[in-house]
């Protein structure tokens, strides 16, 4: 992510390596469901339909910011969910700030 984001950030790449809890590379180049979970600070929930960055076997996901993503001024909570065969994880949870821009 950026540095600082701002509400309206369009094209801002949101990237997670997933790990297991031996803090080993997740393949993900099998995954059926990435995701992120984003709490927005208006307590509104959102499913956001990641991609793989490369093939998948790196553990990399993505999401790009729309005009939908970031557009509200606050404190959000974002958190990976991924399906791989019968396997569901969910990652931990990071926190954020997406600042109000001047005009």
């Amino acid at each position: 992510m950026a540095a600082e984001l701002h509400v309206g950030d369009i094209g801002t790449e949101i990237q997670a390596l997933i790990l297991d809890q031996a803090e080993t590379i997740v393949d993900l180049s099998g995954a059926t469901v990435l995701q992120y979970i984003l709490y927005k600070p208006s307590k509104t929930i959102v499913e956001l339909n990641c991609s793989l960055v490369n093939d998948g076997t790196d553990g990399l996901m993505e999401f790009i910011t729309d005009a939908s993503t970031l557009n509200e001024a606050g404190f959000y909570s974002l958190q990976g969910y991924i399906e791989v065969s019968t396997n569901k994880w969910h990652t931990d949870t990071i926190k954020f700030r997406v600042y109000p821009n001047l005009n």
